[in-house]
């Protein structure tokens, strides 16, 4: 199953690949938990973010 979101928070826990595009370039593929974080989302945010995760598996990004 292929799944296309636009907003980290809405990734599902159950998820275990993630693939970062940006403009249509892949930036970041790979395991969730090597793939979505404060380094490579920042990266392609180009700005600092901070990431949290949630006892129920969930996502959440601050800009800092």
């Amino acid at each position: 199953m292929l799944l296309e979101l636009n907003h980290v928070d809405e990734v599902l826990p159950e998820i275990d690949h993630i693939i970062l595009l940006d403009n249509g370039r892949v930036v970041a593929d790979g395991p969730k938990a090597e793939t979505l974080t404060t380094k490579t989302l920042s990266a392609l945010y180009r700005r600092p973010i901070e990431l949290a995760q949630s006892a129920s598996g969930f996502f959440r990004v601050s800009v800092v």
